[in-house]
């Protein structure tokens, strides 16, 4: 069984029309970690969220840098997100950001296989994300997985058509 516990990182927001990104950026302890942010089970408003490391499934080793972004709905009336961590608890300001925002694009550019066009239906919104990422119902992929390059090729030659 996984074993989860609040995980060290610094943390930081970005709001870009309805989805909110969580980042955490840090140092591996231990070999394996594998990272998540979780809705914490609380009844209160706005809601607040954990950051979590998990052991194995990763290739990451003991001092490797790590970066791990979710995509999570937050109440668009609230600035910040409460989130706790193994420091403790922080308030993280929430930046507003454009909607064609790509928050994994510092560090990945460019490598085969790690991103994907999603269109947000019954518009004509695009935008960028990992080929893996988890999107809410209202994306649907329409190119990729491909070089980060090609799926901004792709959003130029499609946006407005």
């Amino acid at each position: 069984m996984l074993k989860l516990e609040f995980g060290k990182a610094t943390i930081s927001a970005k709001r870009a029309g309805p989805i909110t990104y969580l980042m955490a950026t840090g140092v591996c302890k231990d070999d394996g970690e594998t990272y998540d942010f979780l809705q914490l089970p609380f009844f209160i408003y706005p809601p607040q969220w954990g950051f979590f490391v998990k052991i194995g499934g990763s290739t990451l080793k003991k001092d490797d840098s790590f970066s791990y972004t979710e995509l999570i709905q937050y109440p668009p009336n609230v600035d910040f997100v409460h989130v706790k961590t193994e420091s403790g608890s922080e308030l993280v300001k929430i930046e507003n950001v454009s909607l064609n925002f790509i928050p994994y694009a510092e560090s990945e550019t460019g490598i085969v296989g790690m991103f994907s066009v999603f269109n947000r239906i019954g518009t004509m919104e695009y935008m960028i994300a990992k080929a893996d990422a988890i999107l809410p119902a209202i994306y649907k992929h329409v190119f990729g997985p491909a070089a980060y390059e090609e799926c901004e090729k792709y959003m130029k030659d499609h946006t407005g058509k």
